[in-house]
This record gives C-alpha cells, structure tokens and sequence, in this order.
C-alpha cells in the first residue's frame, strides 16, 4: 500500500509525524512536550482599575464612626433595593453579609468596595454594578461566595 493514500489529517491532540532516518540522529528537543510554566508571582503588567473616578470617594476613614456609617448607608441602599418580589433566599443572604460584616470577617477594603457597589445599584448603574459585582467575586471568593448570587440578583432585577 502507498502511504498516500492512507494519510489522514491528524486531529488537535495528535503528536507531530517525524520521519526517522537511520542515518540522522533522533532530535535532542521534544517538539510535542514543550511547557510554559506558570506564573507564581504578581504580573509586572500595571493593573488598571475597573472603577470609575466618581466612585473613588468611598470613605477611606478608618475609624469606628466611619466603618459604622458606611455599613448603615450600604445596608439601607441593599434593603431600598428589595423588594416583596425578592425571594427568602435573597434576603437572607443579604442578612448573611451584614452579619459577617458585623462580626469583623471583613475587611477595609471589602467593606469599601460593598459601599460602592450598594451606591451603584441605588443609581442603577447596572455597568459598574456589575464591573464592582465581578471584582468583588474574583478579589474575595472566600468571603463572597455565600451572599454575591444576592448581589447580582439585585444588579439585574427589573
């Protein structure tokens, strides 16, 4: 049989064909099994924030006073947003974040980023809701991962 007529094309994951010679040696580098190791430290790539310059004035006052009042206006904006159509599980997983916010499980930063998102969706700035929601989810997946379905539900209800 000619080898021709039996080829066919070789699917995603097929290894390279290499014609083996006798008389030439076996390449020294594996041409199918180079690996790229993955990162371990942070990027050397400047991170550009997906906040806008108007959201820039949560309060960065790091006082009893201050913390307190953020958590007062964040909570009052979630619970302005529910509504009776809300199912129980919206509301308690909002009642859930206050908790948690209430027993110190969160921290500055997060409370600041939950600060400006509660304002964003009061606006309906359904864009940075869901820029601020998505940021939430990926910087803190440990704390958000039993409250943040809420969040979206109250981002995206009409």
């Amino acid at each position: 049989m000619n080898r021709e007529t039996n080829k066919v094309d070789p699917g995603w994951n097929d290894p390279p064909m290499l014609e083996f010679n006798a008389c030439q040696p076996t390449p020294k580098s594996r041409i199918g099994n180079k690996r790229v190791p993955f990162p371990l430290g942070p990027s050397n790539a400047p991170q550009k924030s997906v906040l806008h310059s108007d959201m820039d004035n949560a309060i960065n006052d790091t006082s009893e006073e201050a913390i307190q009042n953020m958590k007062d206006v964040t909570f009052s904006n979630f619970e302005s947003v529910l509504n009776s159509k809300c199912s129980d599980e919206v509301h308690g997983k909002i009642k859930l974040m206050k908790e948690m916010w209430t027993l110190g499980k969160f921290s500055t930063s997060l409370k600041n980023d939950l600060y400006k998102l509660s304002n964003s969706i009061v606006r309906k700035d359904i864009v940075t809701a869901n820029k601020l929601n998505l940021e939430l989810h990926m910087k803190y997946p440990s704390h958000c991962k039993d409250w943040i379905s809420a969040v979206g539900f109250l981002i995206n209800d009409k």
